[in-house]
């Protein structure tokens, strides 16, 4: 499918664009003077998709230790669909990881989509410097601090998973929650082995 959509014209695109948006219109998302952030890890599968619909949009790549995210999905009680049935192993998990970011990573120099990426463990290690950057890539004003983003989920503003996480603030008791796991991740290693080297998130 990339091939028609890199060849689709606007008329054959406003279709889509105009779904999109009505999406957001029945969240009740109020738009006027704010910037939407549409925050899902399987939007990478989307990144043509975004790059072309939304030529304005700009991508913001979160990284975390591989061993950490194929746990942590693994160990999360998802509702089942076609994506959350492959964190059912470990193997599944691991698999289904590494072709995800294969394809981000074959992706990103062909889509016309700025992208900053993130590492979690240097967010949780200098939350004001990575906040302060990701400001400057977005262009929001600094004043518009989102420090205080415990409040949203205290508010009942956050109905995914994450939210009981989210209400305690930044932590870093995610970072290298594998390591009490080791051996179970052993066989997958060789599988997220070259992106554990690539992220540079510590000890193999």
């Amino acid at each position: 499918g990339l091939a028609r959509l890199e060849a689709a014209d606007a008329p054959q695109l406003q279709p889509f664009w105009r779904a999109y948006w009505a999406d957001v219109r029945q969240a009740a998302v109020e738009l006027e003077g704010r910037l939407l952030v549409d925050k899902l890890p399987m939007n990478t599968l989307a990144l043509p998709l975004i790059a072309r619909l939304l030529p304005e949009a700009r991508a913001v790549f979160m990284v975390r230790d591989p061993r950490d995210v194929v746990l942590s999905c693994f160990r999360q009680p998802f509702a089942p669909n076609r994506t959350n049935l492959e964190f059912l192993s470990l193997d599944s998990a691991a698999q289904f990881y590494d072709a995800v970011m294969s394809l981000a990573v074959d992706l990103q120099p062909l889509i016309d989509l700025p992208m900053h990426r993130i590492r979690y463990e240097d967010l949780v290690e200098d939350f004001a410097g990575e906040l302060e950057r990701l400001w400057s890539f977005l262009g929001i004003d600094p004043k518009a601090s989102l420090e205080d983003f415990t409040a949203s989920a205290r508010a009942g503003e956050i109905a995914t998973h994450s939210v009981v996480q989210v209400a305690r603030g930044l932590y870093g008791e995610g970072v290298g929650r594998w390591r009490r796991h080791a051996a179970a991740l052993v066989p997958v290693l060789p599988i997220l082995q070259p992106w554990i080297d690539r992220f540079g998130s510590g000890e193999a």
